[in-house]
């Protein structure tokens, strides 16, 4: 039901996005972003983590009391939003390198030390600290 909704409600708000089968039990309990608009403006690994899917999932579990994993490829501009899924406490996502072509990288920002595509992302520090 949460997938269905999330599709035809926010597909103006997120992009391009469709009910798919939820990863263990095939339940049509997911969505693939299939371009999203957030990543794709920001063009930076830590403000999709931060500003979009941690507050996401803060945001339904606490509003809906639903659980809510958001699987970000930051390389391909796509994310996966999972219902019932509650994210695992050592996420990987909180891992994620910085992007080639993410400006705060390219000028003095708070990515400017990021020293490889392997690197976590220097704004995503904090919250893998936690």
């Amino acid at each position: 039901m949460m997938a269905w909704t999330t599709v035809r409600a926010f597909a103006w708000l997120v992009g391009p996005c469709e009910a798919v089968p939820r990863e263990g039990d095939g339940a049509l309990a997911a969505v693939e972003l299939k371009k999203c608009r957030y990543l794709e403006e920001s063009g930076c690994t830590g403000s999709c983590i931060n500003f979009c899917k941690l507050p996401t999932q803060q945001f339904f579990e606490e509003a809906f009391g639903v659980d809510v994993t958001l699987t970000p490829d930051v390389e391909e501009g796509t994310c996966v939003m999972t219902f019932g899924q509650k994210a695992p406490a050592d996420d990987p996502s909180l891992l994620s390198a910085c992007v080639a072509t993410c400006p705060r990288r390219a000028g003095a920002g708070d990515c400017s030390s990021a020293s490889s595509e392997t690197t976590p992302c220097p704004l995503l520090k904090a919250q893998a600290d936690l």
